[in-house]
């Protein structure tokens, strides 16, 4: 039974704030249904932002982040025109373009004769600057809650990777602090950190996270064939308790088939016998696995 402490983890995506149903679907087909679902979705790549003050041709078709004084918005006559807004980047011209905006909602985000710190691909479109669908678009106090470095993942088509961060910071704040279960002195040997911030290395969060994410994988990796070991052995446990039937034989059919063949058996395969004869004879469930290269004699143990 699982323990209380974790069902934060295994509850829907649609109980993280601000996730719609619309949006948890999307998440749903990239990671899946539940919120360790979630956490447990990997960066495919990385990206940076760099911190200028006015575009240059060194920066063309990189991401940037940049402060900007809103000039003027340009609502476009037909549907399928761009809205422009025309801003200053220190002395130099530049224009943020939305596809399908909502006039009201980017004229609340950009005030005209106000600063904002945008950050998105800088372009040049008839030898014009400008950036369109800015990743971010902040006032100058919030400058620093645009990521320098951010993880890219394999997202679909209509899931943002705002809207992915956006959940993917609402479940990590949902990890609990659970004791540690890995053997100290393994940990120590091989530098592992401890679990929650392990988790949040993994997705680039939290101190240090990139010098520690190396450490982080191989530590959840480890977690993971862990768990794995230890829910098999619960499941042979509960087997055994439950009995199973000791065959024992005399060794009469046994001794018939030694003696047919036109060799003898190894001493690995004569071990293997004995291992299995033993399960056999007891009145538990047995499971065993016969393992050797091709050639090696598998099959006639089995017989």
């Amino acid at each position: 039974m699982r323990p209380a402490i974790l069902n934060p983890l295994f509850t829907p995506v649609t109980d993280l704030p601000g996730i719609g149903p619309k949006s948890a679907k999307l998440i749903e087909r990239v990671a899946g249904t539940h919120v360790w679902d979630l956490m447990r979705a990997q960066p495919s790549r990385m990206q940076q932002r760099t911190k200028i003050k006015e575009p240059t041709a060194l920066y063309e078709d990189q991401l940037v982040t940049l402060p900007l004084f809103v000039l003027q918005h340009f609502v476009p006559r037909s549907p399928k025109a761009p809205y422009r807004v025309n801003c200053m980047a220190g002395e130099t011209p530049v224009s943020l373009v939305f596809f399908n905006a909502k006039g009201s909602w980017l004229q609340g985000q950009l005030p005209v004769r106000e600063e904002r710190v945008v950050s998105g691909k800088l372009a040049r479109f008839n030898n014009n600057w400008q950036i369109t669908h800015p990743d971010y678009m902040v006032p100058v106090e919030e400058a620093d809650s645009i990521p320098a470095v951010e993880p890219i993942y394999p997202l679909t088509q209509g899931l943002t990777t705002r809207v992915w961060n956006k959940a993917l910071d609402a479940a990590l704040d949902l990890v609990p602090t659970l004791p540690e279960w890995d053997d100290p002195t393994l940990k120590a040997q091989q530098n592992w950190p401890d679990w929650a911030p392990s988790l949040q290395a993994l997705h680039f969060r939290g101190a240090s996270a990139d010098s520690l994410r190396n450490q982080a994988i191989r530590r959840l990796a480890y977690d993971e064939l862990l768990a794995q070991q230890l829910s098999l052995m619960i499941v042979r446990e509960r087997g055994r308790r439950r009995g199973g039937n000791a065959l024992v034989g005399d060794g009469s059919l046994a001794d018939r088939v030694r003696a047919a063949l036109p060799f003898t058996l190894t001493d690995s395969q004569d071990s293997a016998i004995d291992a299995v004869r033993s399960d056999m004879g007891r009145a538990q469930r047995m499971m065993r696995l016969i393992m050797g290269d091709v050639g090696s004699g598998k099959t006639m143990v089995a017989l």
